[in-house]
């Protein structure tokens, strides 16, 4: 009988191929704060690797619903853009936390997040979310989600309006209003995350803003600029992308109020309920505020 020879050591997978397995998993230390205009650049390793992610990945953290996320290629990287932002500001993601990407096929991530003390966080409920996206029937039908307005919106020819041009997910036609409230809670957290050198203030829209009982909004107290620097029947400018809006500010018995020419501004950008404004004073001299609109329902696509 021949001798049989005998190598020692780890038994052998007979379900492994002989070629190496393919990292599946990557994670990131977030090492900056979370704005609008965040980032994350997937490690170039796990970009060689040669999967075949699309221009649109789906991220899925535990007890939510799935995320859609551009992805963005330049020479040798691919960086998560729009939808970044809005999903970091969802579970508040922030500066020492860590998050762990767990690749599962079809372009679709997996999504870990450890904080500070590198636990993992307790995740937000979003099972009205979830029950929708079973009835949509699959990951790319997601993309349907709401909409929301960011800086790098596309702006609609012809108009000025930014149009929206990131995906999250909010409220839809005939969401239930546990849904709808989500919608509005995610629209505040990222008015919240957002980040500037000049002064700046932000107001949620309530009904009285957009039906014509209020005829203005007030200015929050902490805005010192206009407390301070201020007279009454001050004349500003509210612009989006390249169309302006003029408006002007007067005193009231709770405070500074933007009057005259708020009904125009609020009707043509189709301001709704649940909606968060960041109003940015880029032009001191000029009181000329670019307005970021963030939106917690979806838009008609002409607005």
């Amino acid at each position: 009988m021949k001798n049989r020879r005998i190598v020692r050591g780890a038994p052998m997978d007979p379900l492994r191929s002989s070629s190496a397995v393919k990292p599946r998993c990557f994670f990131k230390i977030i090492i900056s704060h979370i704005t609008p205009h965040s980032t994350l650049t997937i490690p170039r390793r796990f970009i060689a690797q040669g999967y075949d992610l699309a221009d649109k990945v789906f991220l899925k953290a535990p007890e939510s619903s799935v995320w859609v996320v551009d992805l963005e290629r330049t020479t040798g990287e691919a960086v998560l853009r729009n939808g970044w932002p809005e999903f970091a500001a969802y579970y508040s993601i922030s500066i020492g936390h860590v998050i762990l990407f767990k690749y599962e096929g079809n372009s679709q991530f997996h999504v870990t997040i450890l904080d500070n003390s590198c636990t993992e966080i307790e995740y937000p409920m979003s099972a009205s979310h979830n029950e929708q996206a079973n009835r949509s029937g699959g990951f790319r039908k997601r993309k349907e989600q709401a909409l929301i307005t960011s800086k790098e919106g596309r702006k609609i020819k012809g108009t000025g309006i930014v149009k929206p041009d990131t995906v999250i997910p909010s409220q839809a036609k005939g969401a239930s209003e546990s849904a709808i409230e989500e919608g509005k809670a995610r629209a505040l957290a990222l008015a919240k995350a957002f980040k500037s050198n000049k002064p700046f203030f932000f107001r949620r829209v309530y009904p009285s803003h957009v039906d014509g009982t209020q005829h203005g909004m007030h200015v929050t107290t902490a805005f010192k600029e206009a407390y301070e620097n201020w007279k009454d029947n001050e004349q500003l400018t509210l612009q989006i992308a390249e169309r302006t809006w003029q408006a002007e500010c007067r005193w009231t018995s709770i405070g500074y109020k933007i009057g005259k020419g708020w009904c125009k501004f609020a009707r043509d950008t189709s301001l709704a309920t649940g909606d968060v404004c960041v109003f940015e004073l880029v032009n001191s001299s000029q009181k000329l505020f670019e307005v970021i609109i963030y939106r917690a329902t979806v838009k008609n696509e002409n607005w």
